[in-house]
């Protein structure tokens, strides 16, 4: 392993391989380091926008709550304060409870997110639930 390591062959699954076998050996701290660089390198940077893409085309199917998912995951990758908006409206439009909603849009207002339409949007939906 340390070869591949030494000669930049840098695939997840050699650090897959270096955790179980620290793991193995009784180096618990050790598997841990490589297990983490595992997964990290198994995340593709187009995470994010996978799961945002498909958040939006479970939202324009109408299945909220599969569109929830989708952008919280994207938002768990990206920390994007738009995702925070998109999951402000489709709890909003799927839940009758809005204070989830309401959370979010809090958040969204919260993040560096400056689009000027959905930060009124999220402004004008916090003022018509009575929260703004």
């Amino acid at each position: 392993m340390s070869f591949l390591l030494k000669n930049r062959y840098e695939q997840e699954w050699i650090y897959y391989y270096m955790g179980v076998s620290m793991r193995e050996l009784g180096d618990a701290a050790a598997s841990v380091h490589w297990l983490k660089l595992a997964a990290q390198k198994s995340i593709s940077e187009n995470t994010k926008v996978y799961y945002t893409h498909l958040g939006q085309s479970y939202e324009e199917m109408g299945d909220y709550l599969e569109a929830i998912r989708a952008y919280r995951i994207a938002y768990d990758y990206s920390k994007e304060g738009i995702l925070l908006y998109h999951l402000a409206r489709n709890y909003d439009v799927y839940y009758k409870d809005k204070a989830t909603a309401l959370a979010y849009y809090r958040k969204y207002l919260a993040s560096e997110d400056t689009i000027r339409l959905t930060r009124e949007y999220a402004r004008k939906r916090m003022q018509d639930m009575g929260d703004f």
